[in-house]
Protein backbone atom coordinates (compact mmCIF):
# COMPACT_ATOMS: atom_id res chain seq x y z
CA UNK A 1 0.00 0.00 0.00
CA UNK A 2 1.35 3.67 -0.73
CA UNK A 3 1.45 6.55 1.44
CA UNK A 4 -0.80 9.42 0.62
CA UNK A 5 1.26 12.55 -0.27
CA UNK A 6 -0.96 13.75 2.62
CA UNK A 7 0.80 13.19 6.12
CA UNK A 8 -2.12 13.98 8.26
CA UNK A 9 -3.71 10.50 6.84
CA UNK A 10 -2.29 7.88 9.44
CA UNK A 11 -3.71 4.90 7.42
CA UNK A 12 -3.80 4.17 3.29
CA UNK A 13 -6.88 3.31 1.72
CA UNK A 14 -7.84 1.98 -1.45
CA UNK A 15 -9.80 3.82 -3.70
CA UNK A 16 -10.58 4.20 -7.25
CA UNK A 17 -8.67 6.24 -10.07
CA UNK A 18 -7.74 9.67 -9.87
CA UNK A 19 -7.99 9.94 -5.80
CA UNK A 20 -4.45 11.24 -4.58
CA UNK A 21 -3.73 7.39 -3.23
CA UNK A 22 -4.35 4.27 -5.57
CA UNK A 23 -4.02 0.32 -5.23
CA UNK A 24 -3.31 -2.76 -7.50
CA UNK A 25 -6.51 -3.98 -7.02
CA UNK A 26 -9.39 -3.46 -9.41
CA UNK A 27 -11.37 0.00 -8.46
CA UNK A 28 -14.38 -2.15 -7.49
CA UNK A 29 -12.83 -4.01 -4.49
CA UNK A 30 -13.71 -2.21 -0.97
CA UNK A 31 -11.99 -0.34 1.63
CA UNK A 32 -8.69 -2.34 3.31
CA UNK A 33 -9.57 -2.54 6.81
CA UNK A 34 -6.90 -1.44 8.87
CA UNK A 35 -6.97 -4.07 11.55
CA UNK A 36 -8.12 -7.03 9.85
CA UNK A 37 -6.98 -10.21 10.77
CA UNK A 38 -5.39 -13.44 8.65
CA UNK A 39 -2.30 -14.37 7.64
CA UNK A 40 -2.35 -11.32 5.37
CA UNK A 41 -3.08 -8.92 7.28
CA UNK A 42 -1.01 -5.67 6.01
CA UNK A 43 0.94 -3.96 8.51
CA UNK A 44 0.86 -0.15 8.12
CA UNK A 45 3.72 1.45 9.23
CA UNK A 46 3.10 5.64 10.00
CA UNK A 47 5.77 8.20 8.32
CA UNK A 48 6.91 10.80 10.47
CA UNK A 49 6.80 13.80 8.24
CA UNK A 50 9.27 16.35 10.46
CA UNK A 51 9.10 18.83 7.26
CA UNK A 52 6.22 20.69 8.64
CA UNK A 53 7.19 20.95 12.38
CA UNK A 54 8.69 24.26 13.92
CA UNK A 55 12.18 24.13 14.96
CA UNK A 56 11.40 24.31 18.93
CA UNK A 57 7.95 23.06 20.15
CA UNK A 58 8.33 22.85 23.77
CA UNK A 59 7.79 19.38 25.81
CA UNK A 60 4.35 18.85 24.33
CA UNK A 61 3.18 17.13 21.40
CA UNK A 62 2.82 18.86 17.59
CA UNK A 63 -0.13 19.48 15.78
CA UNK A 64 0.33 16.69 13.13
CA UNK A 65 1.25 14.26 16.03
CA UNK A 66 -2.05 15.10 18.21
CA UNK A 67 -4.29 14.22 14.55
CA UNK A 68 -2.48 11.20 14.05
CA UNK A 69 -2.96 10.35 17.90
CA UNK A 70 -6.16 11.29 17.68
CA UNK A 71 -6.75 9.08 14.24
CA UNK A 72 -5.08 5.93 16.12
CA UNK A 73 -7.77 5.88 18.79
CA UNK A 74 -11.24 6.56 16.47
CA UNK A 75 -9.21 3.43 14.60
CA UNK A 76 -9.20 1.92 17.75
CA UNK A 77 -12.89 2.49 18.90
CA UNK A 78 -14.12 1.00 15.68
CA UNK A 79 -12.25 -1.74 15.09
CA UNK A 80 -10.62 -3.03 18.42
CA UNK A 81 -12.87 -6.24 19.37
CA UNK A 82 -11.53 -8.96 21.92
CA UNK A 83 -10.52 -11.31 18.89
CA UNK A 84 -8.12 -8.35 17.68
CA UNK A 85 -6.78 -7.44 20.63
CA UNK A 86 -3.46 -9.53 19.97
CA UNK A 87 -3.17 -7.26 16.29
CA UNK A 88 -4.04 -4.11 18.29
CA UNK A 89 -1.22 -4.51 20.55
CA UNK A 90 1.09 -4.86 18.33
CA UNK A 91 0.17 -2.26 15.96
CA UNK A 92 -0.29 0.17 19.06
CA UNK A 93 3.41 -0.82 19.92
CA UNK A 94 4.50 0.51 16.35
CA UNK A 95 2.50 3.61 16.83
CA UNK A 96 4.10 4.34 20.14
CA UNK A 97 7.87 3.99 18.84
CA UNK A 98 10.54 6.26 18.87
CA UNK A 99 10.07 6.72 14.92
CA UNK A 100 6.33 8.48 15.79
CA UNK A 101 7.04 10.29 18.83
CA UNK A 102 10.15 12.62 19.25
CA UNK A 103 12.19 12.84 22.79
CA UNK A 104 10.23 15.76 23.23
CA UNK A 105 6.51 15.15 23.15
CA UNK A 106 7.33 11.31 24.43
CA UNK A 107 6.52 12.59 27.40
CA UNK A 108 3.98 15.17 27.23
CA UNK A 109 0.29 15.28 28.05
CA UNK A 110 -0.77 14.19 24.93
CA UNK A 111 0.74 11.05 24.56
CA UNK A 112 0.22 10.26 28.32
CA UNK A 113 -3.13 10.94 27.76
CA UNK A 114 -3.38 8.72 24.75
CA UNK A 115 -1.66 5.64 26.71
CA UNK A 116 -4.21 5.83 28.92
CA UNK A 117 -7.07 5.65 26.63
CA UNK A 118 -5.67 2.60 25.18
CA UNK A 119 -5.04 1.09 27.58
CA UNK A 120 -8.95 1.18 29.28
CA UNK A 121 -9.89 0.37 25.17
CA UNK A 122 -7.84 -2.49 25.71
CA UNK A 123 -8.70 -3.80 29.00
CA UNK A 124 -10.67 -6.79 29.19
CA UNK A 125 -13.63 -6.24 31.17
CA UNK A 126 -14.45 -7.06 34.81
CA UNK A 127 -16.92 -8.63 36.47
CA UNK A 128 -18.51 -7.11 39.64
CA UNK A 129 -17.10 -8.61 43.07
CA UNK A 130 -19.89 -10.59 44.42
CA UNK A 131 -20.80 -8.77 47.80
CA UNK A 132 -20.29 -10.77 51.45
CA UNK A 133 -23.68 -12.75 52.08
CA UNK A 134 -25.11 -10.06 55.51
CA UNK A 135 -26.18 -11.92 58.16
CA UNK A 136 -30.39 -11.22 57.39
CA UNK A 137 -30.00 -13.20 54.21
CA UNK A 138 -29.05 -16.50 55.79
CA UNK A 139 -32.98 -17.06 57.07
CA UNK A 140 -32.06 -18.64 60.48
CA UNK A 141 -35.03 -19.02 62.89
CA UNK A 142 -34.99 -19.84 66.70
CA UNK A 143 -34.97 -18.30 70.04
CA UNK A 144 -30.90 -18.77 69.90
CA UNK A 145 -30.55 -16.47 66.87
CA UNK A 146 -30.69 -12.43 67.41
CA UNK A 147 -33.78 -10.76 66.66
CA UNK A 148 -32.30 -7.59 65.85
CA UNK A 149 -28.74 -7.83 63.74
CA UNK A 150 -25.62 -7.36 65.57
CA UNK A 151 -23.92 -4.22 65.47
CA UNK A 152 -20.28 -5.72 65.36
CA UNK A 153 -20.17 -8.92 64.04
CA UNK A 154 -18.77 -10.02 60.97
CA UNK A 155 -21.44 -11.29 57.96
CA UNK A 156 -22.51 -14.82 57.07
CA UNK A 157 -22.56 -15.90 60.73
CA UNK A 158 -24.42 -18.72 61.63
CA UNK A 159 -25.67 -19.71 65.22
CA UNK A 160 -26.18 -22.60 67.41
CA UNK A 161 -28.36 -23.25 70.31
CA UNK A 162 -26.22 -22.02 73.24
CA UNK A 163 -25.19 -25.38 75.07
CA UNK A 164 -25.73 -26.27 79.10
CA UNK A 165 -21.51 -25.78 79.03
CA UNK A 166 -20.36 -23.56 76.81
CA UNK A 167 -16.45 -24.00 78.18
CA UNK A 168 -16.34 -20.75 78.91
CA UNK A 169 -17.06 -20.88 82.61
CA UNK A 170 -14.34 -19.56 85.23
CA UNK A 171 -12.04 -17.03 86.62
CA UNK A 172 -9.89 -15.23 84.00
CA UNK A 173 -7.59 -12.88 85.58
CA UNK A 174 -6.84 -10.24 83.27
CA UNK A 175 -3.20 -10.14 80.89
CA UNK A 176 -1.72 -6.43 81.11
CA UNK A 177 0.28 -6.50 78.54
CA UNK A 178 -2.71 -7.81 76.07
CA UNK A 179 -5.33 -5.70 77.19
CA UNK A 180 -6.30 -2.33 75.93
CA UNK A 181 -4.42 0.41 78.37
CA UNK A 182 -6.41 2.50 80.33
CA UNK A 183 -8.11 5.01 80.33
CA UNK A 184 -9.89 2.73 77.87
CA UNK A 185 -11.24 3.61 74.86
CA UNK A 186 -15.03 3.05 76.35
CA UNK A 187 -14.30 5.05 78.92
CA UNK A 188 -13.34 7.88 76.89
CA UNK A 189 -15.88 8.12 74.86
CA UNK A 190 -19.14 8.04 77.02
CA UNK A 191 -17.00 10.88 79.29
CA UNK A 192 -16.64 8.60 82.01
CA UNK A 193 -15.64 10.15 85.36
CA UNK A 194 -12.80 9.57 86.89
CA UNK A 195 -13.87 7.38 89.74
CA UNK A 196 -15.60 4.76 87.26
CA UNK A 197 -12.23 4.81 85.15
CA UNK A 198 -10.47 4.08 88.71
CA UNK A 199 -12.97 1.09 89.04
CA UNK A 200 -12.57 -0.24 85.84
CA UNK A 201 -8.56 0.01 86.23
CA UNK A 202 -8.46 -1.97 89.66
CA UNK A 203 -10.55 -5.06 88.39
CA UNK A 204 -8.97 -8.21 88.52
CA UNK A 205 -10.79 -10.47 85.92
CA UNK A 206 -14.24 -11.83 85.30
CA UNK A 207 -15.59 -14.66 86.57
CA UNK A 208 -18.52 -16.47 84.27
CA UNK A 209 -20.58 -18.76 86.05
CA UNK A 210 -23.46 -21.54 84.14
CA UNK A 211 -26.10 -22.14 86.37
CA UNK A 212 -29.71 -22.97 85.23
CA UNK A 213 -29.73 -22.13 81.63
CA UNK A 214 -28.58 -19.00 82.67
CA UNK A 215 -24.85 -17.41 82.12
CA UNK A 216 -23.75 -15.02 84.77
CA UNK A 217 -20.70 -13.04 84.49
CA UNK A 218 -19.35 -10.77 87.64
CA UNK A 219 -17.03 -8.45 88.34
CA UNK A 220 -15.05 -7.58 92.04
CA UNK A 221 -13.09 -4.23 91.56
CA UNK A 222 -10.17 -3.69 94.34
CA UNK A 223 -11.64 -0.16 94.34
CA UNK A 224 -15.20 1.00 94.95
CA UNK A 225 -16.17 4.66 96.02
CA UNK A 226 -18.61 3.93 99.13
CA UNK A 227 -22.38 3.25 98.83
CA UNK A 228 -22.00 1.12 96.17
CA UNK A 229 -22.39 -2.77 95.63
CA UNK A 230 -19.17 -4.80 96.53
CA UNK A 231 -20.38 -7.16 93.19
CA UNK A 232 -21.66 -6.64 89.97
CA UNK A 233 -23.42 -9.29 88.06
CA UNK A 234 -24.85 -9.48 84.57
CA UNK A 235 -27.63 -12.22 83.58
CA UNK A 236 -28.08 -14.07 80.37
CA UNK A 237 -30.72 -16.04 79.83
CA UNK A 238 -29.78 -18.95 76.87
CA UNK A 239 -32.18 -19.30 74.15
CA UNK A 240 -34.65 -16.79 75.44
CA UNK A 241 -35.32 -14.42 73.36
CA UNK A 242 -36.01 -12.15 75.68
CA UNK A 243 -33.13 -12.41 77.36
CA UNK A 244 -32.14 -11.54 81.08
CA UNK A 245 -32.24 -8.06 83.12
CA UNK A 246 -30.59 -6.25 86.00
CA UNK A 247 -30.59 -2.87 87.55
CA UNK A 248 -27.39 -1.93 87.11
CA UNK A 249 -25.06 -0.16 84.07
CA UNK A 250 -21.68 -0.59 83.40
CA UNK A 251 -20.56 2.53 83.03
CA UNK A 252 -21.87 3.16 86.64
CA UNK A 253 -24.81 5.48 85.72
CA UNK A 254 -28.51 5.02 86.92
CA UNK A 255 -30.47 2.96 84.81
CA UNK A 256 -30.92 -0.39 83.97
CA UNK A 257 -29.50 -3.64 81.49
CA UNK A 258 -31.47 -6.09 79.26
CA UNK A 259 -29.01 -8.90 78.25
CA UNK A 260 -28.94 -11.65 75.49
CA UNK A 261 -26.26 -14.52 74.89
CA UNK A 262 -25.63 -16.51 71.49
CA UNK A 263 -23.43 -18.66 70.12
CA UNK A 264 -22.08 -19.53 66.69
CA UNK A 265 -21.16 -22.84 64.77
CA UNK A 266 -17.13 -21.62 64.92
CA UNK A 267 -17.26 -21.73 69.03
CA UNK A 268 -17.83 -17.68 69.53
CA UNK A 269 -19.93 -16.52 72.22
CA UNK A 270 -21.48 -13.26 72.12
CA UNK A 271 -23.31 -11.22 74.93
CA UNK A 272 -25.49 -8.21 73.56
CA UNK A 273 -26.52 -5.88 76.41
CA UNK A 274 -29.05 -2.91 75.80
CA UNK A 275 -28.42 -0.16 78.52
CA UNK A 276 -31.63 2.09 79.49
CA UNK A 277 -31.49 5.60 81.82
CA UNK A 278 -33.11 5.12 84.91
CA UNK A 279 -36.18 7.38 83.75
CA UNK A 280 -36.23 6.58 80.26
CA UNK A 281 -37.18 3.37 77.97
CA UNK A 282 -35.26 4.04 75.00
CA UNK A 283 -31.52 2.21 74.85
CA UNK A 284 -29.17 4.50 74.65
CA UNK A 285 -25.93 2.30 74.61
CA UNK A 286 -25.35 -0.99 72.99
CA UNK A 287 -22.43 -3.09 74.20
CA UNK A 288 -21.28 -6.24 72.51
CA UNK A 289 -18.39 -8.72 73.75
CA UNK A 290 -17.57 -11.46 71.03
CA UNK A 291 -15.72 -14.12 73.00
CA UNK A 292 -13.54 -16.32 72.22
CA UNK A 293 -10.78 -18.94 73.05
CA UNK A 294 -7.04 -19.46 72.66
CA UNK A 295 -4.53 -22.02 74.34
CA UNK A 296 -6.82 -25.08 74.14
CA UNK A 297 -9.02 -22.94 76.17
CA UNK A 298 -6.87 -21.35 78.99
CA UNK A 299 -6.94 -18.42 77.58
CA UNK A 300 -9.96 -15.88 76.90
CA UNK A 301 -10.09 -13.16 74.56
CA UNK A 302 -12.98 -10.63 74.80
CA UNK A 303 -13.97 -7.75 71.47
CA UNK A 304 -15.61 -5.79 73.53
CA UNK A 305 -17.91 -3.04 71.42
CA UNK A 306 -20.13 -0.19 72.47
CA UNK A 307 -22.49 1.53 70.38
CA UNK A 308 -23.45 5.04 71.65
CA UNK A 309 -27.19 5.48 69.95
CA UNK A 310 -27.65 9.22 70.14
CA UNK A 311 -24.66 10.37 68.48
CA UNK A 312 -23.78 7.10 66.65
CA UNK A 313 -20.68 6.30 68.13
CA UNK A 314 -18.32 3.24 67.90
CA UNK A 315 -15.44 2.39 69.98
CA UNK A 316 -14.12 -1.28 70.74
CA UNK A 317 -11.26 -2.36 72.58
CA UNK A 318 -9.88 -5.68 73.62
CA UNK A 319 -9.49 -7.56 76.97
CA UNK A 320 -7.39 -11.06 77.13
CA UNK A 321 -7.11 -12.97 80.34
CA UNK A 322 -5.90 -16.32 81.58
CA UNK A 323 -7.73 -18.90 83.47
CA UNK A 324 -7.06 -19.42 87.01
CA UNK A 325 -9.37 -22.06 88.41
CA UNK A 326 -7.33 -21.81 91.97
CA UNK A 327 -9.38 -18.55 92.05
CA UNK A 328 -12.94 -19.16 91.05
Amino acid sequence: VQQCSNPSSPVAASTSSGDCCSSNTSSSSSSIQPYQTGPKAPAYKLKSDTSGKKADQGPFATEWQQQQCGDVLSALQRDCSPQHSPLVQRELSAYFSEEFFDTRSIFSEASLLERQLSDQLLAPPQSPASAPTPEAQLLQTGPWVPDTPLLFSEPGLRFVPVPAVTGFAGFWEVIPERTTPHPQPIDIMLGASYLVKKVHKSLPGMDLKEVNGQLLLSAQPKFLPPGLPAAYTEVFVKNKPEGGSWNMRRDMRLGSTVGKVYMTDSGTLILRSECKPAFGRKVDIILEDYLTLEEGGQVIVDRMCCYEVSTGRRITQYQVARLRPDKA
